[in-house]
């Protein structure tokens, strides 16, 4: 059995998915048969260890007769570079000026242009240090934090920044 392929895959499908319709609750179960996996407990199993490692969202996955699902933005960070550019694309908007929160909505360039998806990718990026996100009605804003500087100044990642230029930044 491929399960790592069949994952990959799935994410895949989700994502392309997603993309169309981002607030849309697709069943894996079809998708999981076109790769051999019929049984409705193994397909429940599959999207449940998926959702259990962050990969997707899931709906109503304690059925026995269907597994609906989205792909979360840590799902989509797997199998496509579109969460790393967004990511970095949001925070290079916000290098000049830290002090102040700003719409994130409008400035998605490579995710959907949803409040949703938005409110997504700045709790993730949040839960990362590179932001503080606030989201309301109509829109989520969100203001840098040194993590997030320093995150553009080297982009390994936050975690490999030495504490000097942390200090340095901040």
């Amino acid at each position: 059995m491929r399960v790592r392929s069949i994952k990959y895959d799935l994410l895949a499908w989700l994502y392309e998915a997603y993309k169309k319709q981002p607030a849309a609750k697709w069943d894996i179960g079809p998708f999981m048969e076109e790769h051999g996996i019929s049984a409705v407990a193994s397909i429940i199993e599959f999207g449940n260890a998926l959702k259990k490692s962050g990969h997707l969202r899931v709906f109503n996955g304690q059925g026995y007769e269907s597994f609906k699902a989205s792909i979360s933005i840590l799902g989509i960070d797997l199998v496509s570079r579109d969460v790393k550019y967004e990511i970095n694309q949001l925070l290079d908007g916000l290098k000049n000026d830290p002090e102040h929160f700003y719409p994130v909505v409008n400035h998605l360039k490579y995710l959907p242009k949803t409040v949703a998806v938005a409110a997504e990718i700045c709790h993730y990026m949040q839960n990362n240090g590179l932001a503080i996100s606030r989201v309301e009605k109509d829109e989520v804003f969100i203001k840098i934090t040194a993590r997030g500087i320093a995150h553009l100044t080297n982009p390994e990642g936050p975690y490999n920044v030495s504490g000097d230029s942390l200090r340095r930044i901040a």
